[in-house]
């Protein structure tokens, strides 16, 4: 699909490519894959969904993505339903690393926390100046 002199939508073998900006009133929603390299904008709901039994994930590429500690993705895991905050620094995907939710609110924080003021009451650690 063509605007102007440009192409700014078209369909590829792993989904539909924006060139340009997308904006939604209500929700969009993305069963596969949406690829912008613009901006894109939601104003209500923005709802990634797996097909059954894969991850939901929503990628976050800074600075065109060309270096792989640009990359980072949020996917939320089909085999243990988890909440993961995932890196390419390493040239691979992270698995839950350095950020693990999980459904009973256990959070795994993998490396160093750094913590301005700290106050976890059942075990009594207090530190709030």
């Amino acid at each position: 699909m063509y605007y102007g002199t440009g192409q700014k939508l078209s369909t590829q073998s792993y989904g539909i490519l924006v060139q340009g900006n997308v904006s939604a009133t209500n929700n969009l929603s993305c069963n596969n894959n949406l690829l912008c390299s613009g901006t894109a904008s939601v104003a209500n709901t923005l709802t990634v969904t797996g097909s059954e039994g894969t991850d939901a994930i929503l990628e976050l590429l800074a600075d065109d993505g060309d270096d792989n500690d640009d990359k980072w993705r949020i996917r939320s895991d089909a085999t243990g339903n988890n909440l993961k905050f995932e890196t390419y620094y390493s040239g691979s995907w992270s698995d839950g690393t350095p950020l693990q939710l999980a459904g009973n609110g256990i959070v795994t924080i993998t490396g160093q926390a750094i913590i301005d003021k700290v106050n976890i009451n059942d075990n009594v650690i207090q530190l709030n100046s």
